[in-house]
């Protein structure tokens, strides 16, 4: 499966578990809900480095299927099959694909950064011609919620909705007629974007408006932007209403700021007062809010949110696709044996227990016969015994691509994983495996295997051919894993 594919799908599980732990924590303040997304943003940014992390460690789920591939057609261990698929085959495929993809990936994050750009600008360009002002609530607004960092206050005729902007030295832009307001209503402002300075909701915002940006084509990172706007709004109403008691006031401002929202202003990279869609939803909650309470997160829920993440994420990172049995190329036999020649295999291998081709002969009749026991027992006799030889390999495949790697070819696979760790320095051995793995799927295993054989031994051909043949597997996949 396409590494890129993988991802999607690790990061889709994330998302999920995002909306079920949001759904679980549905009577929870918008505060605690708002760090369980910041929370899953944090994740799917470790994710890729948990992945390789935990890339030695596996579980493998039987719902998420691996799509199969056709083996190349091998005469030997690890060589390739004549005609035009030879080692640079691959690249010049990836050349006339990749570049093409990643343009496109680049040329769409590219316009949504600059999107960002271009509405830091304006609003910079509205700073200058902004006139400081200083409210006489704000100093007792500000003690009340704990703001200790300094906050600058602006007013401009260019606003007709009050907002938030900046992180170390933090503005609130306020219309120029603001201090007509009654007394209630801006109380209720500047509690209002006070609190957003003292979340922090302005670089948590525009730090995911990043990641959806480059994460562009995943859905996942256009919600969870969508609910940690939604829920920062909610966390910041529920702590406004703490403070000024009034909800009746507070809808009221709220609605009047929706009629006079102006249209220039969508996509402007500030936290505004009626910046959710859902103002009708908002506007109910806040009138039917009785007894409210800051919204605050203490360190033991804080820690709770943090340490049911931690197993989520790493199971999202081991949780792996059930490979599909491969197909092979057919063996020279076709037919399942007569009971004279396996009586006559048997006993030739009887005669010399230890001669690799008569255990090949019998891994092959028993095979051919059903009989998945018998093959198996002398596919791992080879395996065990002579894991450097021809026949050993030629058993594997012809075994795993008759019952199937998984669960049939379990103890091979893994026994050709020991050999790999148990001799490092032996390049057939690293390339056997390497084979084992790439009937498997398992190309990132499979191409570090080889190119540890390759580095031992740069001149061993069975390696090199083995290796381009693994490239076009992983093309005709269309994985993005090499």
């Amino acid at each position: 499966m396409s590494a890129v594919a993988e991802l999607w799908t690790r990061l889709v599980l994330l998302g999920l578990a995002g909306v079920i732990g949001e759904w679980a924590l549905r009577r929870a303040n918008g505060a605690v809900r708002h760090a369980l997304w910041m929370v899953v943003m944090a994740a799917a940014l470790a994710l890729p480095v948990a992945r390789v992390a935990f890339e030695e460690q596996t579980w493998t789920v039987s719902w998420w299927r691996a799509p199969a591939v056709a083996a190349p057609v091998e005469t030997a261990l690890g060589e390739a099959p004549p005609g035009p698929a030879t080692a640079d085959a691959p690249s010049r495929a990836a050349k006339r694909r990749i570049p093409y993809e990643w343009l496109l990936y680049v040329l769409v994050a590219a316009v949504l950064l600059g999107r960002q750009v271009r509405a830091a600008l304006r609003l910079r360009a509205i700073r200058r011609r902004a006139t400081l002002v200083q409210p006489e609530e704000a100093l007792d607004v500000a003690v009340q919620l704990g703001v200790a960092e300094p906050v600058e206050f602006v007013a401009s005729a260019e606003v007709t909705v009050p907002f938030t902007a900046g992180w170390r030295r933090c503005r609130i832009f306020l219309p120029a007629d603001w201090t007509e307001w009654p007394a209630m209503k801006r109380q209720s402002v500047l509690t209002h974007e006070m609190a957003h300075v003292q979340r922090g909701d302005w670089l948590v915002g525009r730090a995911a408006a990043a990641l959806r940006a480059v994460f562009w084509a995943h859905p996942l990172f256009w919600w969870a932007e969508r609910r940690l706007a939604a829920l920062a709004e909610e966390a910041v109403d529920e702590t406004t209403l703490a403070l000024t008691g009034d909800a009746r006031a507070y809808a009221g401002a709220i609605l009047d700021f929706v009629l006079a929202r102006m249209e220039h202003f969508e996509g402007m990279e500030t936290t505004a007062m009626v910046r959710s869609s859902e103002v009708s939803s908002r506007v109910e909650r806040i009138l039917s809010t009785r007894n409210s309470h800051a919204a605050r997160i203490g360190r033991l829920t804080a820690a709770s949110i943090v340490g049911a993440a931690l197993p989520l994420l790493y199971a999202a990172a081991l949780v792996e696709p059930a490979p599909q049995p491969a197909p092979v190329s057919p063996a020279p036999f076709q037919a399942p044996a007569a009971a004279s020649e396996l009586a006559a295999a048997e006993a030739k291998a009887a005669a010399s227990p230890e001669d690799p081709q008569a255990r090949l002969e019998l891994v092959q009749k028993f095979t051919l016969s059903g009989r998945q026991a018998e093959a198996e027992t002398h596919a791992v006799w080879l395996v065990e015994n002579q894991p450097s030889s021809l026949e050993a390999i030629m058993a594997t495949q012809i075994f795993v691509g008759h019952f199937g790697p998984a669960p049939a070819g379990r103890r091979l696979s893994a026994l050709w994983r020991r050999n790999a760790e148990k001799y490092p320095g032996d390049a057939s051995v690293l390339t056997a495996a390497a084979r084992t793995a790439q009937l498997e799927g398992e190309f990132v295993r499979a191409d570090a295997l080889l190119r540890q054989a390759l580095t031992l031994d740069p001149s061993l051909q069975p390696a090199q051919h083995q290796r381009a043949a693994l490239y076009q597997q992983a093309l005709l996949a269309g994985s993005g894993a090499i």
